[in-house]
């Protein structure tokens, strides 16, 4: 069996936690994922079959924080494996929550929380990307784990994986420096008063490795300037894990493809011609009868957004709609108020005719002031359920 080997190569320290966590990397191991540990955790590792594994368990404090790692045959074996792992798990349980859809890295991945037949109080999160398995878990008696076991989720990294033949590098591509962050960043800034993580965009770096930043939900009297220690990049612990979050840059053109199969149809559409809103009238209701897909992203202040779907086949007639102050926790059709919302698709007077050829539909939406949350969504018109089609985001 080769030599583990780990690095250690960020230190976080949080004030009002009793220990600090170690970021520890295990792509040295042939597994490109990270993650912080109370101290310096045990590292096994094993062949079994086609399969590799390898564990990193601490115990600190009364709780045990755990890595499983497994690199298995194929990515249809990785992608069925997580699947069952959680009802195996939970199987002779005493007691089992509901497991709900989480994301990392914009891959979706499932958390759940259990008694195990000994009673000892589990939270688990569990994740696949290519052909590997990621499952950690926080074990302790009497109760489920604390914040503290929320630090240790957030800080699960994937620096890279294999997908479809392609190595993708997702440290580099997706996440900021570690230790500099650049404007409009978004992160996660730790209130060592309140004993909680907030989610914020850097709206400037300042000298002696300090940042301001503007915190979700609060008016610019709140803005903060904070030393790089007590910031990290974000995790789902302050944004949706139920909406994919897009990258954007001002000045730059954003691309992204998707597929209408992927989304869902909105049974109730009365939210978007409600006066509050004012999306599009009731009579317009036809055009976004088929799948809707979400995404989110942030806009900067002083902005224009511009967001531009084009299907792929000139059959499939897909629209758009968006809206500003995305609140991060409510999507239509939960959506009471919005600040502007607008939508775009095939105008026509009388009757729709679906035998049209489908074209590309734009919207806008600005920011005069404050930086704020765009949602937005396509959607296929009426029995439309299926079809792939390309996103531009362009910000000046």
């Amino acid at each position: 069996m080769k030599c583990l080997m780990w690095t250690l190569s960020l230190f976080i320290s949080l004030t009002g936690y009793s220990q600090a966590f170690n970021e520890f990397s295990f792509s040295n191991d042939g597994f490109p994922v990270s993650a912080a540990f109370p101290g310096t955790p045990s590292i096994t590792s094993k062949i079994s079959g086609k399969d590799t594994l390898l564990t990193a368990i601490i115990t600190q404090s009364g709780k045990t924080y755990s890595v499983i790692l497994t690199q298995t045959g194929s990515e249809e074996i990785a992608r069925r494996a997580v699947l069952k792992i959680p009802g195996r798990l939970m199987e002779k349980s005493r007691q089992k929550e509901p497991v709900s859809i989480i994301s990392i890295n914009g891959s979706k991945g499932y958390a759940f929380r259990y008694i195990n037949d000994k009673g000892t109080f589990i939270t688990a999160r569990l994740f696949s990307f290519g052909r590997m398995i990621c499952q950690a878990m926080v074990l302790q008696k009497d109760a489920f784990p604390d914040s503290e076991a929320i630090l240790f989720f957030g800080s699960i990294r994937f620096e890279q994986v294999q997908y479809k033949g392609e190595t993708i590098n997702l440290r580099n591509s997706n996440q900021p420096s570690t230790d500099s962050y650049t404007v409009n960043s978004r992160v996660e800034v730790w209130d060592s008063q309140k004993n909680k993580l907030f989610g914020a965009i850097i709206l400037k770096s300042l000298p002696d490795g300090l940042y301001r930043v503007a915190f979700d939900g609060y008016a610019d009297t709140y803005d903060e300037e904070v030393p790089g220690t007590r910031i990290r990049n974000m995790t789902s612990a302050t944004v949706p894990s139920f909406v994919p979050y897009v990258r954007t840059s001002k000045g730059r053109t954003t691309t992204l493809k998707g597929a209408l199969q992927n989304g869902k149809i909105l049974e109730d559409l009365s939210w978007a011609t409600s006066s509050q809103i004012a999306c599009w009238p009731d009579i317009r209701d036809i055009e976004f009868q088929g799948k809707h897909v979400g995404y989110w992203f942030d806009l900067p202040g002083h902005s224009v957004a511009t967001i531009t779907v084009t299907p792929l086949k000139k059959s499939t007639r897909i629209n758009i709609y968006g809206y500003t102050s995305f609140d991060l926790q409510r999507i239509p059709p939960y959506i009471t108020y919005v600040q502007t919302c607008e939508a775009s698709h095939p105008i026509w007077v009388g009757a729709p005719d679906f035998s049209e050829t489908a074209k590309p539909q734009s919207i806008r939406l600005n920011t005069v002031t404050r930086h704020t949350a765009v949602y937005f969504a396509v959607a296929g018109a009426k029995d439309m359920l299926e079809g792939d089609y390309t996103i531009t985001i362009e910000i000046k």
